[in-house]
């Protein structure tokens, strides 16, 4: 080290660049269907019955169980203390459930008269689900619309880069297959979509900003011990999708093939 940096090496600073953008890749929580019995059942019904939401869901569309819920809701210590701007799910049930349970009742900004003034909502994705070779015949997310009626942190508002027509025109047969590794050029497409749509100012008007973290933030007080130098002040994105395909998110941006799960980072100009 002395060699590298000089007699003055141990008052050394390493310089941390400005970070653009942070993109956490979260998976959802545990599936109602993972048990046997409710698998066979549904199988028998040809639908999932959910006890929990009283709700019926397809068979690719399997809700979160009660390991499922908790857990998810455990994200909250960590994100609860993140300035998120965008937060993304795959429209699948158990994606969203995972993306409200994570908010809970935080990312809300309130008046000094305690009127919710403004709050962090999910933007729903179809192009971030699972690969098609899990589904049937059918693609069996619930429209936004309805999701809405169960979920109101969803933003109606946002337009998605796919829904299922594409999915199924230009996807479903590549994805057909027994690989997970069929979904990678809709992964990509998918990534490129959202970084471009970041880019050219399309999602400025749906991005949040937490008041009361942008006050530490900008007095220089700000703590957080998942945040690294230089992302203080970096874009927060969160997406939320189906465990197996967080490799091929990583692939597509970083260009090697990876199973461990990790934040992907953009320099500054990049």
């Amino acid at each position: 080290m002395k060699f590298i940096l000089g007699e003055n090496y141990q008052n050394y600073i390493p310089y941390f660049p400005k970070v653009k953008r942070v993109i956490w890749l979260v998976r959802h929580g545990e599936r109602l269907d993972n048990d046997k019995e409710v698998k066979e059942m549904a199988k028998k019904d040809g639908c999932i019955n959910d006890e929990n939401s009283g709700r019926e869901f397809s068979l690719d569309n399997s809700p979160l169980n009660q390991r499922g819920l908790e857990r998810a809701a455990a994200l909250n210590n960590v994100f609860n203390n993140i300035d998120i701007q965008h937060l993304f799910a795959s429209p699948y049930e158990r994606a969203i459930q995972t993306a409200v349970k994570l908010l809970g009742d935080s990312h809300k900004n309130y008046s000094e008269s305690r009127i919710l003034t403004s709050q962090l909502k999910i933007k729903v994705e179809p192009g971030f689900i699972e690969t098609m070779s899990c589904v049937d015949e059918h693609i069996g997310y619930e429209k936004i619309k309805e999701l809405r009626k169960h979920h109101p942190r969803l933003d109606v508002t946002y337009t998605p880069i796919f829904n299922k027509k594409l999915l199924a025109k230009n996807y479903k047969v590549e994805e057909g297959g027994n690989s997970d590794m069929g979904c990678c050029r809709r992964i990509k497409d998918a990534l490129n979509g959202l970084i471009e749509n970041l880019e050219n100012g399309t999602l400025d008007d749906s991005k949040f900003f937490n008041s009361s973290l942008l006050s530490q933030i900008n007095e220089g007080t700000y703590k957080n011990q998942w945040i690294q130098p230089g992302e203080e002040t970096a874009g927060i994105i969160i997406l939320f999708f189906q465990p197996a395909r967080s490799a091929h998110w990583i692939e597509c941006a970083k260009g090697a093939f990876n199973t461990e799960p990790r934040k992907g980072y953009f320099q500054s100009g990049s």
